[in-house]
């Protein structure tokens, strides 16, 4: 028990120590908490002083505390470099010590030379760093050009490496040595190109050896946007897909786009709300042209996203290509390559996408100042979990600004009229970086260009940051070969060659049309869209005194023009197979007007000798109606073309009879670049009366332009299309259209990619053995073809039998347009030789 007492009273003594302990915790913690308090009351007092003072003096004031800091900065710095300086002469004077002993003692063994030596370059050191101590890079390298024995195996009695190399530090811990390796520290160095080119030699050889075909990198992203490209160009080139043969490269597109959607929702579904909503269809221009470079390609790549002279030069990961910032991408490609972070910079890079705007515009009340928002906060506050939300949504409508900031960031419907508001939709043309891109990547930050935002950001508590694909298996690379196979089997198993009105709008016209969605437009035609229309056509008939009227439809434009060139007891002259014959419901006779039908000779022509003949038949007036307007179609129903000496003498004979000629342009782009042709728009404008130029059938979403030679029928030719209810309020969507088509060549480059596709069809069934009704000029092709075969096509293939023949055989009609492809031409005509192999 004796002993127990002392061991007692040690522990009263330990526990009131640990008491005390606790107390200079809880001194310090309050401490610290006050200091904090009182920190965070003088920042708030400033930023209440530095709103209330104007602005140069809070700019002032700014630069006179930057210039203090600096001077503290600089102060701390000459501190240490003075201690570095006396860490170093104490460190010296304990390796003179130490050195002289060991000195001393190796004398005997004859090694005093090659201390001495080390000494020597150990002093040069020292001398170097107390010089400059904070500068590394600025050592001389000739100081550490050691002997090359020292690397030697020593001799019995000598230091050996061990022994050396611990001398060879510096008072920063670092061997000099480093600086034998320039740059050893940089980005270029570890994670520049030459690193990324040296280790993808090396995973590509690995890969060959482990027999996978894809390769590993550094940007799992990189590595599936590769292996899908590999696998579409594969997949389109043994489905017969042809760059060479498709001028416009349209078809590219759509496997793209479905690809690209396919590998977004599969390996990063969150994605997918944010290439819906922003409507980024850059990314599918930017990977057809990486697929099939060409000019068509390039010229559909946004500006922001064409490469640059580094992007072309050196090898990267792909997934850089996708940022719409060129500085951004060259300096990812110089500094980053390599690095195995890439994907996380490239998703930081695109989670900062912001847009700019005056925050009073956004929120009520709010002042004049500039604000940036970031794109994704805005889609991730439209987001919803429920089915009642989102029809909440789509019927709720708001109007900005918002009450508050917060309600941006918590209300679908103010952050979509925010989204709408900023033009997030509209692409890459409205994006700039948010600044804390470069706070977390200052490196990338390039001065000379004005694609960072600048004002006060607006965000909410929490930020979504984007994702990026885990890396390549071979599961993933099986369900993408697979997808792309059925994908692309099941687009090519039916296709159309039944008219040219199915396809959808030219890329070039749909991209005019949503340019002016965003302003306000004067109605019924007299908007900017339509004059600028009138204006390029005008340019291409030599005459600016034509009148030019937008309507729907072929049909509208036939009725109209012969309504308001003819009075009640007049009639019409045309061919019995025209299209106002036979395809328009009686729409010219529902007006009051007779058509007199006449034979078509000629490859489906009207002759001057039909037309007189015609005249000759209709002469009992007033007990017949009086023929006053002739009506042709170039291209006819059959595909061939008028030429021009054909065209004046009907000009003549109408002339002759006082007849108005009047010209069906539903496919006269085709019949204008046919190689049979030898007129141009000019020559139509002189030959006849009235005449129009078909939209619908060459690229148009839809529209016909009417032109009208008199000047007193163009006067009051308005009159008759609101009549006819073809005057449409938003007749912009068809001058938008119009512009585009007639701004340069599109219009006469689309129509001779239809005549080329016909062209290669009609010579392949030709080289089959097999006849065509009518000879192909345009893009019309009537060929005739066994029963049997006709059905074993039409098993692939959907068009037209436009009339039976005996013999088991019928006529088909083949029509082509602007978007067909060499691949299905080639398809149809390997079905119809090898049937007629067989």
């Amino acid at each position: 028990m004796g002993h127990n007492e002392p061991h007692t009273h040690n522990d009263e003594k330990d526990t009131m120590t640990e008491q005390e302990r606790k107390r200079l915790r809880n001194r310090l913690s309050q401490q610290a908490f006050r200091r904090r308090q009182q920190e965070r009351i003088r920042e708030l007092s400033n930023r209440v002083n530095t709103d209330q003072k104007p602005e140069d003096e809070r700019v002032a004031a700014l630069q006179q505390e930057n210039r203090q800091l600096r001077a503290q900065l600089v102060e701390v710095q000459t501190r240490l470099s003075r201690l570095m300086a006396n860490l170093q002469g104490l460190n010296d004077t304990v390796s003179k010590t130490l050195n002289d002993t060991a000195s001393g003692a190796s004398k005997p063994h004859g090694g005093s030379s090659e201390i001495e030596e080390i000494r020597v370059h150990r002093s040069g050191t020292a001398d170097a760093l107390a010089l400059r101590p904070m500068d590394m890079t600025s050592f001389d390298t000739t100081l550490f050009d050691f002997d090359p024995h020292l690397g030697h195996e020593p001799a019995a009695g000598q230091l050996d490496d061990t022994g050396a190399l611990p001398e060879l530090i510096n008072a920063a811990g670092i061997s000099p040595l480093y600086n034998q390796i320039p740059n050893i520290w940089s980005f270029e160095y570890q994670t520049g190109v030459e690193p990324y080119q040296a280790a993808m030699a090396a995973t590509q050889e690995s890969s060959l050896v482990l027999r996978k075909n894809w390769t590993l990198s550094n940007s799992p992203f990189s590595d599936h946007i590769q292996l899908l490209q590999r696998l579409l160009k594969s997949k389109l080139a043994a489905s017969g897909f042809s760059p060479e043969g498709q001028p416009s490269m349209q078809g590219i597109y759509q496997p793209v786009l479905m690809v690209l959607s396919m590998f977004n929702s599969m390996t990063r579904p969150d994605v997918m709300a944010w290439y819906a909503k922003t409507r980024f269809f850059h990314i599918i221009e930017l990977t057809a042209w990486q697929l099939y470079p060409s000019a068509a390609t390039f010229d559909k790549l946004h500006q922001r996203y064409r490469p640059t002279e580094a992007q072309m030069k050196h090898p990267h990961p792909r997934v850089i290509d996708w940022i719409p910032f060129p500085s951004i991408r060259d300096r990812l490609i110089q500094l980053h390559a390599a690095n195995p972070h890439i994907d996380q910079i490239f998703c930081d890079a695109v989670t900062g996408y912001v847009v700019e705007t005056t925050m009073s515009d956004l929120v009520r009340g709010a002042p004049d100042v500039t604000v940036y928002i970031r794109v994704t906060d805005l889609i991730t506050a439209m987001s919803t979990t429920t089915d009642e939300d989102a029809d909440a949504t789509t019927t709720t409508a708001v109007t900005l600004p918002a009450p508050d900031v917060t309600a941006l960031f918590s209300s679908p419907a103010y952050a979509r009229a925010a989204f709408k508001q900023l033009n997030m939709d509209k692409g890459a043309s409205y994006y700039k970086i948010d600044p804390a891109f470069y706070a977390k990547y200052p490196e990338l930050f390039d001065h000379a260009n004005d694609l960072t935002a600048t004002g006060v950001p607006l965000r909410p508590r929490s930020q979504k940051v984007l994702t990026y694909p885990r890396p390549l298996d071979a599961s993933t690379v099986e369900t993408y070969r697979s997808f792309i196979d059925f994908s692309l089997d099941a687009s090519q198993t039916i296709s159309s060659f039944l008219d040219d009105y199915s396809e959808g709008a030219h890329p070039a016209l749909l991209k005019a049309i949503i340019a002016t969605n965003t302003t306000q437009e004067t109605g019924y035609g007299g908007d900017t869209c339509c004059e600028v229309a009138r204006g390029h056509i005008r340019r291409h008939l030599g005459r600016a005194d034509v009148g030019i009227f937008f309507v729907p439809s072929g049909t509208s434009a036939n009725a109209i023009s012969i309504a308001a060139c003819l009075r009640p007891h007049e009639a019409v002259i045309a061919a019995s197979s025209g299209h106002i014959v036979t395809r328009e419901t009686g729409a010219v006779e529902a007006s009051g007007h007779k058509i007199i039908n006449v034979p078509p000779l000629d490859g489906g022509k009207l002759t001057p000798a039909s037309i007189q003949r015609a005249v000759d038949d209709n002469w009992h007036f007033p007990h017949m109606a009086k023929p006053r307007l002739v009506y042709i179609s170039n291209a006819t129903e059959i595909g061939t073309v008028y030429t021009k000496a054909e065209l004046a003498a009907i000009k003549q004979i109408c002339e002759a009879n006082g007849l108005l000629l009047f010209l069906d342009g539903a496919r006269i782009g085709t019949a204008l670049a046919s190689p049979a042709n030898d007129m141009t728009l000019r020559d139509i404008l002189d030959l006849t009366d009235i005449f129009w130029i078909g939209g619908t059938k060459n690229g148009a979403l839809l529209g016909e332009a009417v032109v009208v030679k008199d000047a007193r029928l163009a006067s009051e030719f308005e009159f008759y299309v609101k009549q006819h209810g073809s005057l449409l309020a938003k007749s912009r969507v068809m001058g938008a259209q119009f512009a585009e088509l007639f701004r340069e060549e599109l219009y006469f480059d689309l129509a001779r990619q239809a005549n080329l596709c016909a062209a290669r069809l009609s010579a392949g069934i030709a080289a089959a053995g097999f006849g065509v009704y009518a000879v192909t000029q345009t893009n019309q092709v009537f060929a005739v073809l066994p029963v049997g075969l006709i059905a074993a096509l039409q098993e692939r293939f959907v068009f037209y039998v436009w009339e039976k023949r005996g013999d088991g055989e019928a006529v088909v009609r083949l029509l082509t347009t602007w978007a067909t492809e060499v691949g299905e031409v080639e398809r149809f005509v390997g079905v119809v030789q090898g049937w007629g192999k067989a």
